[in-house]
């Protein structure tokens, strides 16, 4: 019973490590944190119904207040969003949002929150605080990979309009010999 409680204990303490460890959406008290609007998707066009939010706090946890952060898009393969606004300064609790609308082409791709540029020494200061990313996506409309139809030659549209017209000949000539 010993044994089993202290491989559940290890097990939990490494997994621990490991959520705090490896993404900073993770739950760190220091740094930017995701705490709206990940994960989701909408049709193409559509505004996406939970405005991408984050939360700056310091080492102690405490909020940031009026520091700029940015938000912008990583297109992939074409598909992406319009943000509005693109940067924005943090509130009183260390909160800053912006909405996003679908763009027209579908397909998956995230949006970017860092620190603006102008506050690069202030991240420093606060231990060099990491972009965080949310994951969206657009159904529908036109997709990222699609591939146009091949054309048909001028040849092979000739080609098709004897083959109809032959056709036509045949069964008009296969009626007439019913009646």
């Amino acid at each position: 019973m010993q044994l089993v409680a202290r491989f559940v204990l290890s097990l939990s303490l490494v997994a621990g490590s490991l959520m705090t460890a490896g993404h900073a959406n993770a739950g760190s008290t220091t740094g930017l944190v995701i705490t709206g609007g990940d994960n989701q998707a909408v049709s193409t066009g559509n505004a996406f119904p939970i405005p991408l939010s984050v939360r700056l706090t310091d080492s102690s946890g405490d909020a940031i207040e009026n520091e700029t952060i940015e938000f912008a898009v990583q297109f992939n393969g074409g598909a992406g969003a319009e943000l509005a606004p693109t940067s924005v300064q943090t509130d009183a609790g260390g909160n800053a949002r912006t909405t996003a609308i679908a763009g027209a082409v579908a397909g998956s791709y995230s949006v970017r929150a860092s620190i603006g540029g102008g506050q690069k020494r202030r991240s420093e200061a606060l231990g060099g605080i990491p972009p965080v990313d949310f994951s969206l996506t657009n159904l529908g409309g036109t997709p990222a990979a699609a591939t146009a139809l091949p054309a048909l030659s001028t040849t092979a549209l000739i080609l098709l309009a004897l083959l109809l017209g032959f056709v036509g000949w045949r069964a008009r000539g296969m009626l007439r010999q019913h009646h």
